[in-house]
């Protein structure tokens, strides 16, 4: 039973920390999150056929100049692409959602604080994948596994994964040398 006991709080702990270190890993900068928290607010844009340069800076005009929008030329997006939105009280999360869906982009909140880019939203092209909000590969995770059938971090574990282990009261050397014999 002791050997249960203490190969579960040690397997316990170890989940924990490294459940804490994945939850680091996704954490976002302050700038970021206030972006996200922009990208929820209602505007209200009328543009046709107009320069898609102009139209980022139209909505930049809607939130006072206070959002940062980059347009990725390099990954084939040119300024003077003709686009159309047209949108009356709606989030700028769905607008921009549907004018990547028409003209065949993406866009995600830059979240990296070494970074002058910081908490800017960053419009690109990518063959790939359709980035809505995150960067390819940097979506957040709900509570996904890491193998199927294995448990989530934090997760009660079964007790017959604890069988054969064991924690004694003894010098370390010896139950090494113990631990070495019995998987032999």
């Amino acid at each position: 039973m002791r050997r249960v006991l203490g190969t579960g709080i040690f397997v316990a702990v170890c989940v924990g920390w490294l459940g804490a270190a994945d939850s680091a890993r996704g954490q976002e900068s302050p700038s970021a999150k206030a972006t996200r928290k922009k990208l929820k607010q209602k505007i209200t844009v009328e543009l046709k056929e107009v320069g898609i340069k102009d139209a980022v800076d139209e909505i930049r005009r809607e939130f006072d100049n206070r959002l940062g929008i980059k347009i990725d030329n390099v990954s084939g997006i040119s300024n003077n692409s003709k686009i159309t939105v047209v949108a009356k009280d709606q989030p700028l999360e769905k607008i921009l959602n549907e004018m990547c869906d028409k003209y065949d982009m993406g866009y995600f909140v830059k979240s990296d604080p070494k970074d002058r880019l910081d908490g800017w939203i960053i419009l690109r092209k990518n063959a790939k994948a359709k980035e809505r909000g995150y960067e390819e590969g940097k979506e957040p995770k709900g509570k996904a596994s890491l193998a199927p059938g294995a448990p989530a971090a934090g997760a009660a574990l079964p007790p017959a994964l604890f069988l054969g282990a064991a924690i004694r009261r003894e010098a370390p050397v010896a139950l090494a040398a113990r631990q070495r014999t019995a998987l032999a």
